[in-house]
């Protein structure tokens, strides 16, 4: 079902951005056939869509601006509920599809809020991806700060962390860092946001790696005491 209402979100988005490149500067006569067009969209047979869009230029439109303007006001607002809607539904569904459906968003979004609100989609959908990578291969769930989403796993006297942020200096130099985020941190490993799949996946790999190392040194330091 979320993988329905994003799919129908992103077809919303790419309309949109259709019918704005149409609309800037249009006489009312191409407004009225774009408006059609969105009205036959969202509402199919359920109304007289040429009825809706005569109303629509009457009671909600201002005389007082062009047509244009009102109807990408309106397709501006579209744009934020589809990216809303994508932002809250990849949350819920997670891992790779998240991953690409939050990307393709992002490639619409023009206005800064937007990127940003997808940003940190990103940010936190990656950062339970790889959480979900090393549960799995370290065998040993995570524990949780509680300040924010950061997470960590102990491998004898280290501690690999996952965050959004850098180490404070409380912790201890053999700990190893991973981050995830906009800016680029003097870190072990870092994702950058926005970031594509691949660069994803690459980390993935390394930090596959880095998890069986980990493993095998706690397994040497056991076998020695």
């Amino acid at each position: 079902m979320a993988s329905q209402v994003i799919s129908d979100c992103l077809e919303a988005l790419e309309l949109v951005a259709k019918w704005e490149r149409a609309a800037r500067g249009a006489d009312d006569d191409l407004v009225r056939e774009l408006l059609l067009e969105k009205v036959q969209w969202e509402c199919g047979e359920d109304v007289d869509a040429e009825a809706e869009v005569e109303r629509t230029f009457e009671e909600d439109y201002s005389p007082d601006q062009p047509a244009w303007k009102e109807f990408c006001g309106e397709l501006a607002r579209t744009r934020r509920d589809a990216i809303d809607t994508i932002v809250y539904e990849s949350q819920g569904i997670g891992g790779l599809e998240a991953v690409e459906a939050l990307a393709k968003a992002r490639q619409f979004a023009t206005e800064e809020q937007e990127e940003r609100k997808l940003e940190r989609a990103q940010q936190v959908v990656a950062i339970d991806f790889l959480s979900d990578v090393i549960t799995e291969v370290a065998r040993r769930r995570p524990q949780y700060s509680n300040k924010s989403i950061s997470r960590y796993w102990e491998f004898g006297n280290i501690k690999l962390r996952l965050s959004d942020h850098e180490l404070p200096p409380a912790y201890s130099p053999s700990d190893i860092d991973i981050t995830v985020g906009r800016l680029n941190p003097d870190t072990h490993y870092h994702l950058p946001v926005p970031y594509t799949t691949d660069q994803l996946l690459s980390l993935e790999r390394e930090v596959r790696e880095l998890i069986a190392k980990l493993l095998e040194r706690e397994e040497e330091d056991s076998e020695e005491e």
